[in-house]
């Protein structure tokens, strides 16, 4: 299983499955010369990580709409 992600500079994340218990998150900015590199984890590390990817979204996001709300 994987899933990616495109950024709006033509780069992008890809986060792969690569075992039973690992893995692969690779990032890809073609704005860097070594723009290639490429993350192991276990899967709990992973869900962690994910976990506070997805509160700092939630709180970006409801950063944006407090500005629209004061704007």
């Amino acid at each position: 299983m994987k899933t990616t992600v495109k950024n709006t500079h033509g780069g992008n994340v890809t986060a792969s499955r690569i075992g039973p218990v690992l893995i692969a998150l690779e990032v890809y900015n073609p704005l860097e010369e070594n723009g290639r590199q490429t993350a192991y984890m276990h899967i709990d590390h992973a869900y962690v990580l994910a976990q506070g990817i997805i509160r700092l979204a939630e709180q970006a996001e409801a950063e944006k709409e407090a500005q629209k709300v004061h704007a």
